[in-house]
């Protein structure tokens, strides 16, 4: 008697780990917001991989969004690298300083 509740118990519960994935995955999917038709591009290329695969086939943006993108995309790398080339000038004086003064010697 007490083997067939165990065998009983574990079913149910093997049962729950195939079913509970299937229903909490359908659950998630409803809660998720549906994207607005007047998403931007920026706003899709902040979404993950998996989900812009799903929407590329209903997806259609102009030539000029595509443009003002890419734009956007050379503003910024040009943003990124002169903050970096700031960055390393600085840092290259900094390290010249230290290098060129010299603590006295101790003696011990």
């Amino acid at each position: 008697m007490r083997r067939e509740f165990r065998q009983a118990v574990a079913i149910g519960l093997c049962e729950l780990l195939v079913f509970l994935p299937v229903i909490g995955d359908a659950a998630r999917q409803e809660a998720r917001p549906r994207p607005a038709e007047t998403t931007s591009l920026r706003d899709y290329l902040q979404k993950p991989y998996l989900e812009l695969f799903e929407l590329a086939p209903k997806l259609e943006f102009s030539a000029e969004e595509i443009q003002n993108q890419r734009q956007a995309f050379q503003n910024g790398e040009k943003v990124c690298v002169t903050r970096f080339t700031l960055f390393a000038a600085r840092k290259f004086r900094w390290v010249q300083r230290k290098v060129e003064w010299q603590p006295p010697p101790t003696q011990g």
